[in-house]
């Protein structure tokens, strides 16, 4: 969920010719692994929904039933296609990098072989908070601040094990039937983030909306009235689109306690995330939010030459965290 050059849990963008040649090679060569398991463990309980979030849990599989988005560049497959062409570059043992070990520490297991990784659980869209950057910017800008498609894929068990976010552009980045292909170099900046899925996490998508309407009724008591939104995980210099940030709407206002141990006034909406680990956290919207960001890309090889772009904020970036008392 990932490829931005400012980014540093991605491969360098100047990744050889030669290793993408040879990967290329190598994954055509592969057959393809077994179906795609789709799952997701955790179950609404009625108690933690009323109203609209109620009616949004389909009663066959007690999942929420998650809104399509509004709009999107890249089909739902074709982001799928990307993440797992991606994941298969990054894991190949012919590339150099230090993918499984970053993803394997961060999951606190062992990550599956490069060519056995398929997507399971459910891919969502997450929101960007941000208004579209200028057609004058970097394509590699643009799918920076872009929404972004949330990818699970699962080991050759149906375990979830890596979460892959694809930014909502078009991308060489593809399987066609068996053949994994990467159409060419650029489409390797097309990912923006990977992470590898502690075994906590059996749901899927790291963490599940299920998960988070559960925790909130686990902290409050309070149901909430509507499915929660997936929106990306933003801050200066680091952008998580595998790891959603999802808006929650309780039933009744709630109040939580800052960590200075100030009480908040009556909230409406709260923001629910992975803090540390694999612990889930909620947070609500800091009292000053900036109507702009302004975003460096280079504009020579030089890195240190660079340029900048202003782009609007839409929703809220900056948070605080909240206890419930």
């Amino acid at each position: 969920m990932t490829a931005s050059v400012t980014n540093r849990n991605h491969p360098a963008r100047m990744r050889s010719l030669a290793a993408l040649a040879a990967l290329v090679v190598a994954v055509e060569a592969c057959s393809e692994p077994t179906a795609p398991v789709r799952r997701n463990v955790l179950r609404v309980d009625p108690a933690w929904v009323t109203g609209e979030a109620a009616a949004g849990v389909d009663p066959a599989t007690g999942l929420f039933v998650l809104a399509p988005p509004t709009t999107r560049e890249l089909p739902l497959a074709a982001a799928e296609s990307a993440a797992v062409a991606y994941i298969r570059f990054s894991l190949n043992p012919g590339t150099i990098g230090n993918a499984r070990a970053t993803l394997e520490a961060y999951r606190g297991a062992p990550v599956a072989a490069w060519d056995r990784l398929v997507p399971c659980g459910r891919t969502m869209l997450a929101q960007s908070p941000f208004a579209p950057a200028p057609t004058s910017a970097p394509r590699n800008l643009v799918r920076y601040m872009k929404s972004a498609w949330s990818v699970t894929l699962c080991g050759p068990n149906g375990d979830p094990q890596v979460a892959v976010g694809v930014s909502d552009t078009r991308s060489g980045a593809r399987y066609v039937g068996a053949d994994y292909l990467l159409a060419d170099i650029d489409s390797i900046s097309q990912m923006h983030s990977r992470i590898g899925i502690p075994r906590a996490w059996e749901g899927g998508v790291l963490p599940s909306a299920e998960a988070v309407a559960g925790a909130f009724y686990a902290g409050t008591g309070v149901p909430i009235m509507r499915v929660p939104r997936p929106q990306i995980h933003w801050a200066p210099l680091m952008r998580i689109p595998s790891l959603p940030l999802w808006e929650i709407a309780p039933a009744v206002t709630v109040m939580a306690r800052l960590e200075n141990g100030d009480m908040t006034g009556p909230l409406t909406r709260i923001y629910a995330r992975i803090f540390a680990g694999d612990s889930l956290g909620f947070y609500v919207p800091a009292a000053s939010q900036p109507t702009q960001v302004w975003v460096p890309f280079p504009i020579s090889l030089d890195p240190f030459i660079v340029d900048s772009v202003a782009i609007g904020v839409l929703q809220p970036i900056a948070f605080r965290r909240v206890h419930f008392p």
